[in-house]
């Protein structure tokens, strides 16, 4: 779906989960009530449409300092957006089989619009040899479906 389009969802749509990785599709469970946009990185100026205010937003990006960039942005453009699979008990979780060095990093400097949680745990990526955990390397069975069943 285009971000031109979003503001003809019909009033059924209540979530919309924001994914950073467009390769992820098949990792994303069927979800009631929800659209998925896939692919939007940081041109998120459609976050701030009026219509948007009256649904439940998520964020799931890669984990490494440009995924949560786009978070703290997305957030920036609507306060109310909950990160999903974000967080560095699901990175530890995952990076000894998966992590890979970040070949460019975003700013040292903690953007805007992150939690103290999820600022630290930027701080912590920075700090990283193999600080990048992208969803397209995630395996199938490891969707997003508990946290966006928290959406509600």
């Amino acid at each position: 779906m285009r971000a031109s389009e979003l503001g003809l969802l019909p009033e059924t749509i209540t979530h919309i989960l924001i994914v950073e990785n467009e390769r992820c599709l098949h990792q994303l469970p069927a979800l009631a009530n929800t659209v998925a946009i896939l692919g939007a990185g940081l041109n998120l100026g459609w976050m701030q449409a009026e219509w948007l205010a009256q649904r439940r937003v998520a964020y799931w990006g890669d984990m490494d300092t440009w995924g949560l960039t786009m978070l703290a942005k997305a957030r920036q453009a609507l306060a109310g957006v909950v990160a999903v699979q974000m967080d560095r008990a699901c990175f530890d979780q995952n990076a000894e089989a998966l992590a890979v060095v970040e070949p460019v990093q975003a700013s040292v400097e903690t953007p805007d619009g992150l939690t103290n949680a999820e600022g630290n745990f930027y701080q912590y990526l920075h700090r990283q040899e193999r600080g990048r955990l992208s969803r397209s390397s995630c395996r199938r069975n490891r969707s997003p479906q508990p946290c966006v069943r928290g959406m509600g």
